[in-house]
């Protein structure tokens, strides 16, 4: 699930805050926040997610447009 964990990353963190602070550098304790956020929301959803597919939700995308 790399691929859906590095778009989620891009879509939901990095966006999110530049749009927020206008910049691309905020501090150490806003970054620990987001980070620590980001894996409470994470790690139980790709556990449930992995439970249930073989892939992530892009890797599954990916996979069937390459006719896989």
């Amino acid at each position: 699930a790399s691929l859906t964990h590095y778009i989620a990353h891009i879509c939901l963190v990095l966006l999110p805050l530049r749009a927020t602070l206008g910049h691309d550098e905020w501090s150490a304790p806003v970054g620990a926040a987001v980070f620590a956020g980001y894996l409470v929301l994470a790690l139980p959803l790709s556990a449930w997610w992995m439970k249930r597919f073989s892939r992530g939700p892009f890797e599954s995308v990916w996979a069937w447009v390459s006719g896989r």
